[in-house]
């Protein structure tokens, strides 16, 4: 489930993805808002070609994080309409690999498309997960601490940011084994 990053067991780092430049070794530095603001230009300068919109996933679209967001691209100073909707994935990373656009993504989304990727400076634009189990007729069971990480690792979370909840004695090898008689 998504949540707030500050509340979650499992945070995954978002960053922007651009088109691939030259083979860089180094990691990539980390990229905050401030960074992509337009600089004046001198008087006599040629006007500077407009920088590449930041393209938001669906997946990020949610009200929690779209009103972070908003409010970091304000205090960056960031012009309102350099943010817009990524609109089909494929039309995203397309216009990002061209050069067009940079899109806000995880780093192994951009990865599997061959994309360069930047993490963003501020933590609290990264996505949050969290781990639990619908109620049953025995109330809400826990989620194995081994299934939760394994469910982490399919979104890219690289590590709790808290423990999750463990289920119990359940969670016990010799409760396990004992269960299986």
């Amino acid at each position: 489930m998504r949540t707030a990053p500050e509340r979650a067991a499992f945070r995954v780092p978002l960053g922007l993805a651009s088109a691939p430049g030259d083979a860089d070794p180094e990691p990539p530095r980390a990229v905050h808002l401030e960074d992509l603001r337009p600089r004046r230009r001198r008087t006599g300068e040629p006007p500077a070609p407009a920088p590449p919109p930041i393209l938001v996933l669906a997946e990020d679209r949610v009200p929690y994080f779209e009103d972070r967001f908003a409010r970091a691209v304000a205090r960056a100073g960031l012009p309102e309409g350099r943010i817009r909707p990524a609109g089909p994935p494929s039309d995203a990373f397309a216009g990002t690999l061209a050069g067009r656009a940079l899109l806000l993504c995880t780093e192994p989304y951009a990865r599997r498309y061959g994309a360069a990727w930047a993490p963003l400076g501020d933590p609290a634009l990264h996505r949050g997960y969290d781990v639990g189990a619908p109620p049953g007729p025995r109330g809400t069971p826990g989620v194995p601490g081994r299934l939760a990480r394994l469910l982490a690792a399919s979104v890219g979370a690289s590590g709790a940011a808290r423990p999750p909840a463990r289920s119990g004695a359940a969670d016990e090898p010799s409760a396990r084994l004992a269960a299986r008689g």
